[in-house]
């Protein structure tokens, strides 16, 4: 059942096929022996009779048919209205996340709270234990007035018993700093989670679509950002390096390479390849007043085709392929205006090209490149400012750049 040495994704997945599967089946299963029985054996009504004798096809299947229909009425109205069950962060054992439980076991985890150390059995086992027999033996004390008595006593206090520690337990997180940021935070997560989700989640489970984002945000989010963020949904104060989200992509390179927009704090405005930039004369030369002239665009659409469809981006493959001719256009172009000058589209050879080589910009390969050593005479050589080597030194392990890359290109 646990699916392993300890609780984890296959835990939750062999107790889902349990509850989804098997148990329905045992129900089910329970229900036909029940009916047989019961048309077997004939009914016990209770005395006086008071109504005529009915069939059970079609009247009594008719009635049992609303009730259901009652129920799931009822829970399709809950689920409407509160947005279905509600889908939290995946559970990391690594993180400080202060967990709770539903809402109806919250006046336990406050009673446990008065038990410390080896108190806590007494909290958790025993006292509850007790409580638990009184209400087991409930039919059997009614019996008598004083019984009754006692039943009802019993029953009014542990629910009094129970609202009061509900409500202190809801109060202190109320109050609680550390836990509601905690709980803001896991609604991000959780958020990023059903977005990724929605392309799988893979064996590992649904923690390992968060690994991407949390490493991103602890080792790269000091320097960049994704759209605007740390990558978990938290501002970055001051980025210093380029935004990025959609890294790669079409949407990404117009913006990237737009006169105006080169220089600016989203990409390479707060880096030095910003000051005395070639690139950015590159631009202010070639596309001057690109907002006003259609021949400009066309052509800076021909060339951000031709080095986006070196990412190889699922999410655009299919009009990468459409667009075929004009990428080999814009490859064209791309040595035409003089592109080639400083970058290689195609092949690369150290000794004539001083500027990243583009070829395969934007790919998972050139992508776990550059972060595995971006002074590489491949990419920056010297001129890298301060981005760490992750991978030459070993501050990433392979399998973590791959975490990183793989969600920055949206798989």
């Amino acid at each position: 059942m646990l699916g392993g040495a300890d609780y984890g994704h296959h835990t939750l997945t062999r107790f889902f096929a349990l509850h989804a599967g098997i148990l329905p089946l045992a129900v089910i299963g329970l229900t036909v022996g029940h009916i047989y029985l019961f048309r077997r054996h004939g009914l016990t009504p209770k005395k006086p009779i008071k109504k005529a004798d009915e069939y059970f096809w079609p009247e009594q299947v008719l009635k049992d048919a609303v009730a259901c229909l009652a129920v799931l009425v009822t829970i399709l109205v809950l689920h409407f209205a509160f947005n279905g069950a509600h889908l939290d962060a995946p559970a990391d054992p690594s993180s400080a996340y202060p967990a709770r439980p539903d809402w109806y076991f919250l006046f336990l985890f406050q009673f446990l709270k008065y038990f410390p150390g080896h108190w806590e059995v007494l909290g958790a086992v025993v006292l509850p234990g007790i409580a638990m027999t009184l209400i087991f033996l409930m039919p059997i004390l009614g019996k008598s007035e004083r019984g009754h008595r006692f039943n009802v006593g019993l029953l009014f206090g542990i629910l009094a018993f129970a609202g009061i520690l509900t409500y202190m337990a809801v109060n202190a997180d109320r109050n609680n700093p550390t836990y509601i940021a905690s709980k803001e935070q896991a609604a991000r997560e959780a958020a990023i989670v059903k977005e990724l989700a929605e392309n799988g989640i893979p064996p590992e489970g649904a923690l390992a679509l968060l690994q991407g984002p949390k490493l991103f945000a602890q080792h790269c989010a000091s320097c960049h950002t994704h759209g605007g963020e740390n990558g978990l949904g938290n501002p970055v104060e001051k980025p210093s390096a380029p935004d990025l989200k959609g890294f790669g992509s079409r949407e990404y390179l117009t913006a990237m390479l737009h006169p105006e927009r080169f220089g600016s704090e989203q990409f390479f405005g707060n880096t030095a390849h910003a000051k005395k930039s070639k690139m950015q004369d590159f631009l202010d030369d070639e596309f001057d007043g690109i907002d006003d002239d259609k021949d400009l665009r066309a052509d800076m659409d021909l060339l951000i085709k031709a080095i986006s469809a070196e990412a190889k981006l699922a999410s655009q493959s299919k009009v990468d392929l459409e667009d075929r001719a004009a990428i080999q256009k814009g490859r064209e172009l791309f040595d035409e205006i003089g592109c080639t000058d400083c970058h290689a589209l195609g092949g690369w050879n150290a000794d004539d090209y001083s500027a990243p080589d583009l070829t395969g910009y934007g790919s998972r390969e050139w992508m776990l490149g550059i972060v595995d050593d971006p002074a590489h005479e491949r990419f920056y050589g010297k001129k890298n400012d301060r981005m760490p080597a992750f991978g030459k030194d070993e501050k990433l392990t392979r399998r973590q750049m791959e975490r990183i890359v793989d969600w920055l290109r949206g798989e």
